[in-house]
């Protein structure tokens, strides 16, 4: 647990969802509710430890609908499932948690030590990485960009099962504050 304390009770009473929107099941965690949706979405309320909304440890008072990406998640599935599957390149636009001491800190090192043995595990590879030196337009403040590329969709959806998923993932949490992912096609091989 982080040292970020527990929001009140009243936070988790029952919220409203916005009209038209309907709970098929809720989820909850130490200091956050989400819905999810029949639209295949899903709502937060309570503490944001995880950057969901993109910032880390702010109170969600009323729902707010997070960005999974449900309906690209649903074409790579389907993508993976045919029999036309394809490279695929992820760039990951990540921002680490001051503590990590990006790039030099150890934990940063062993998470990309274990991303890149667990990338190998399903045939992929990072194929760039990148501190960001600034942002002349926009205001999405990262510390790196990073590229991986995956011999096919089906190699990206079974990465969280691969052998090592487990550490990786758990040293993901430990340092980084904010990530986004955006699927892009392998120029190599379009």
């Amino acid at each position: 647990r982080d040292a970020t304390p527990a929001l009140a009770s009243e936070s988790f009473r029952e919220r409203p969802l916005p009209d038209g929107v309907h709970a098929t099941e809720l989820v909850s965690g130490v200091d956050i509710v989400c819905a999810l949706t029949d639209d295949g979405g899903a709502y937060c309320w309570g503490r944001d430890r995880y950057a969901l909304t993109n910032q880390y440890g702010v109170d969600i008072a009323l729902p707010k609908r997070m960005m999974i990406g449900p309906q690209d998640l649903e074409l790579i599935e389907t993508i993976a499932g045919g029999e036309d599957d394809y490279p695929v390149v992820m760039i990951n636009l990540n921002r680490y948690k001051p503590e990590i001491n990006f790039p030099e800190g150890e934990p940063y090192r062993a998470y990309m030590r274990i991303l890149a043995s667990l990338l190998e595990e399903v045939g992929g590879r990072i194929l760039w990485r990148s501190p960001v030196h600034g942002q002349p337009v926009g205001d999405q403040l990262i510390d790196e960009a990073l590229a991986a590329w995956y011999p096919t969709h089906q190699a990206f959806l079974d990465l969280p099962s691969a052998p090592g998923a487990k550490e990786n993932f758990r040293l993901r949490r430990e340092c980084v504050e904010y990530a986004v992912i955006h699927r892009c096609d392998d120029i190599a091989t379009a």
